[in-house]
């Protein structure tokens, strides 16, 4: 049976669905415009785990949609599911289903089968565990990879690499963990609703959980071949002083971040990019939840010879979370930061049949396992761009502030 676009209304609430929906053993509820999807599979099952990913064949066609629904469809209904670990580690699965609301009508949509339709509202009906308070270790047991005296003496090392002209610019890093979330479905919903960003996640498989509320969009790839990317740099996180937007807009120092790593994001859109395809827009700031960043805009048009993956894998890691120039920028992180960032500062990505691709830097995460009880044991890593001005103290603070919106949620109780 043909799978089609079905208009849906569930029977209970609208986080009810969400958590439901999250009990698969493979999950990704993402975040797109107006929209929040669920992929889902029915085979449960690995497409891919490793780092020979770059020329994986993922075949896109056009999908005749079943459907007499003529007013609204969903970003995502079919394909690729993806995580990219900082050190270019690939894990990805297919999905076959979606279940997809859009948020400004609450009209409800699922894309499948009949029988995918039957057992969504089975799931449905199935009775709820009890509901547990989100909650963290007692602050004793929370540890940070990096003292603030160890930050910032990796910060000046970062500043004699500068001033020797080995780099222009690092992001560095830090850990702050373990967290004990007893419901990390409540904890993700509870975030992106006090918090809201613009590419959250929720990502489940047996592997790994990630609870994603990043503000940033690494590459996004439309059905023609279109390009785009929107790094940030830049970032104020005293929203209550009247002068905040002045201060970071007029910062010749954030200015100077932002100039470094959109000039690297032209660079690698470049190599995957149409001939004299490439080029920006103005410079703009965006409020993402509790702090102020700036970002500028960089598009291109993608080479026909090229697939999306291998457009990814050329351009990956994204340039924000590194550094200029690149190469350099990842020997000295491997250095100076004491513990592997796992996934983050990766992707989160998806790449729908119909040709449609989207990938995240994957920052403002809480990532780790599930236990057998669905307990997870997370990790919150948070960094900053340091450049030869850099305040070694600013930059801390920066990263405290970061993960601030997280950690504030962790220690709420639901009730």
């Amino acid at each position: 049976m043909s799978p089609s676009l079905h208009r849906w209304t569930p029977t209970v609430s609208t986080d009810i669905v969400w958590k439901r929906l999250s009990d698969s053993d493979f999950c990704a509820i993402i975040d797109i415009d107006q929209w929040r999807v669920c992929a889902l599979s029915r085979q449960n099952q690995w497409w891919y785990q490793g780092y020979e990913w770059k020329n994986l064949q993922f075949p896109t066609r056009t999908i005749q949609q079943q459907s007499d629904l003529t007013d609204l469809t969903p970003p995502f209904l079919q394909g690729l599911l993806s995580i990219i670990a900082f050190d270019g580690r690939f894990h990805g699965w297919l999905a076959d289903h979606s279940v997809a609301l859009h948020q400004p009508s609450g009209q409800w949509y699922i894309w499948g089968t009949a029988e995918h339709v039957k057992q969504i509202n089975a799931l449905l009906q199935t009775e709820p565990p009890q509901r547990k308070p989100v909650a963290t270790n007692p602050e004793h047991t929370v540890q940070y990879s990096m003292t603030q005296e160890q930050y910032e003496t990796a910060v000046h090392r970062t500043q004699e690499a500068i001033r020797d002209g080995n780099v222009y610019q690092i992001n560095l890093a830090h850990q702050v963990g373990p967290f004990t979330i007893n419901n990390p479905m409540d904890t993700w919903l509870n975030l992106t609703e006090t918090n809201p960003s613009h590419h959250a996640c929720f990502w489940k498989s047996p592997s790994e959980v990630l609870l994603c509320n990043s503000p940033e969009l690494f590459l996004s790839f439309d059905q023609d071949g279109g390009i785009s990317s929107l790094p940030i740099k830049g970032t104020q996180t005293d929203l209550g002083n009247p002068k905040a937007h002045f201060a970071l807009w007029d910062s010749v120092k954030e200015q100077a971040e932002l100039t470094m790593i959109v000039d690297m994001m032209r660079n690698d859109i470049s190599s995957v990019a149409e001939y004299g395809s490439v080029y920006t827009e103005h410079r703009r700031l965006r409020r993402c939840g509790d702090l102020l960043h700036a970002e500028q805009k960089v598009l291109g048009q993608r080479r026909q010879d090229l697939s999306i993956l291998q457009a990814v894998h050329t351009c990956f890691p994204p340039a924000s979370v590194t550094g200029a120039p690149k190469e350099s920028a990842l020997s000295y992180i491997s250095s100076f930061e004491p513990v592997s960032r796992g996934w983050y500062t990766g992707s989160f990505g998806f790449i729908d049949t119909r040709g449609y691709s989207t990938w995240n830097v994957i920052i403002r995460t809480l990532q780790g396992h599930l236990d057998q009880q669905g307990i997870m044991t997370a990790y919150l890593n948070i960094g900053a761009g340091i450049v030869y001005d850099s305040n070694a103290q600013s930059e801390w603070h920066e990263t405290i502030a970061k993960g601030r919106a997280i950690e504030r949620t962790l220690k709420k109780r639901l009730t």
